[in-house]
């Protein structure tokens, strides 16, 4: 199975460095551009279903990505964003956003995102390609999952409409490349 990760594109709170989490921000302008300039990125690819996040962000991109490509999407709620509790909405102090949610009692287990992640893709068949449109802390969490160790220096920043990819077997993945950009 291939898996295609895509982060959607760029929100309001993007720009402001605001945790987002499940809180549901649309993308602004330039996410939506992004969202049709990462379009190209599929003109070799083939999909069989996009998967998408059930907030906005996640949807919207998705659908300007099905558009492109003639791919039914399916709404899967298990893609949604991490869980930042009472650090939603908030803009970290700290530039080391995964040790103060690492230290905080109601923010989601970044090991119970990549869980839930993987459940979902377990559901669909070893044969097919599919394209999940998800967040950059759920992607990064699939994605250090699937290596075995953190991807790339330190804790990857996946950037807005970025593109990863994974292959799996049913037993283990592995990382193809992450962090394609359009541009």
């Amino acid at each position: 199975m291939l898996i295609y990760l895509l982060r959607h594109g760029e929100t309001d709170w993007n720009k402001e460095k605001r945790l987002q989490g499940r809180e549901d921000v649309p993308l602004n302008a330039t996410g939506i551009q992004q969202a049709h300039n990462a379009t190209v990125m599929f003109d070799d690819i083939h999909l069989d279903l996009i998967l998408t996040s059930p907030l906005s962000r996640a949807k919207v991109t998705a659908q300007i990505i099905a558009d492109y490509t003639n791919t039914p999407v399916i709404v899967e709620p298990d893609l949604t964003e991490r869980d930042f509790g009472s650090l939603s909405a908030t803009i970290p102090s700290s530039g080391d956003i995964f040790r103060l949610t690492d230290e905080t009692d109601d923010v989601e287990p970044v090991e119970h995102v990549a869980d839930r992640i993987i459940e979902v893709i377990r559901k669909y068949p070893l044969n097919s390609s599919i394209l999940l449109v998800s967040h950059g802390g759920a992607i990064n969490s699939v994605l250090v999952r699937a290596a075995g160790k953190v991807v790339g220096p330190g804790r990857t920043r996946l950037k807005n409409t970025c593109l990863s990819c994974l292959e799996y077997d049913g037993e283990s993945f592995n990382v193809l490349f992450y962090n394609r950009t359009a541009e």
